[in-house]
């Protein structure tokens, strides 16, 4: 069964909202996951798939965010770090799913729960660490 593109996007608002929790309390997303509800629909085996990837992968996911571009978390808004966390796994752990894609989404998604021009500082980011990670699979 393919998957509609909007049930995926709402996974994947409903992946940040849960990494986002997991910032501010320190619970383990699998837990948050748990108890996790939308009324919309989504695809609760993408949304799982990326849950268990960010748990699994944390310590990698932010010391990629450091390491590619010089940002210090603590500087920047919990939402902010949320969207590029969810960001970068997914260039990181779903090779499948195009660079351009995982960067459009993130923008959307800035542009709906951040600042005014969070989404130019996503976009910024995560095309260099696209082009880093990505563009090291083509050497």
């Amino acid at each position: 069964m393919k998957l509609k593109r909007k049930e995926i996007s709402i996974s994947r608002e409903c992946s940040i909202k849960i990494i986002y929790q997991h910032l501010i309390t320190g619970d383990k997303p699998l837990d948050i996951f748990k108890h996790f509800e939308d009324k919309r629909s989504y695809d609760e085996t993408t949304l799982k798939k990326f849950i268990s990837h960010y748990q699994e992968h944390f310590n990698k996911i932010s010391s990629t965010l450091s390491k590619k571009t010089n940002i210090n978390t603590d500087t920047i808004t919990t939402i902010d770090c949320a969207i590029l966390y969810q960001g970068i796994m997914e260039l990181v752990y779903f090779r499948d799913i195009p660079k351009a894609v995982i960067i459009d989404e993130s923008i959307k998604l800035a542009k709906k729960f951040s600042s005014e021009n969070a989404f130019k500082f996503v976009n910024t980011l995560l095309d260099k660490v696209g082009v880093d990670i990505r563009d090291e699979d083509k050497k």
